[in-house]
């Protein structure tokens, strides 16, 4: 997903708070794969901290478009509590999100 992209996500879509991350939905039709874009900023931490996060949530990620490989685009900002939650605990919260966004 490009920046505008991200941010039209990010304004219209349904929204999602968890302790770790913020995440936007919107529903786009069932023939379209589903896009996920993650924004994690510095405020996370350095950069060996930011892409660790980035890669637990390309993971979380990857599982989901197992059950739902078309249909919605995501876009999912990390919050500074994520530089310190496990994966068990991302995961967790992700679940929440999945269950309560997707259609």
């Amino acid at each position: 997903m490009d920046g505008e992209h991200l941010r039209s996500v990010s304004r219209k879509g349904s929204k999602f708070r968890a302790a770790s991350f913020v995440a936007a939905m919107v529903v786009t039709d069932d023939l379209t794969p589903s896009r996920f874009g993650f924004i994690v900023s510095k405020g996370v931490g350095g950069a060996v901290v930011r892409n660790l996060v980035k890669r637990r949530f390309r993971a979380l990620a990857a599982e989901a478009l197992l059950d739902h490989p078309q249909g919605f685009d995501l876009v999912v900002r990390a919050q500074a509590p994520s530089a310190q939650a496990s994966y068990e605990q991302l995961s967790a919260q992700w679940a929440t999100m999945m269950r309560t966004l997707v259609p």
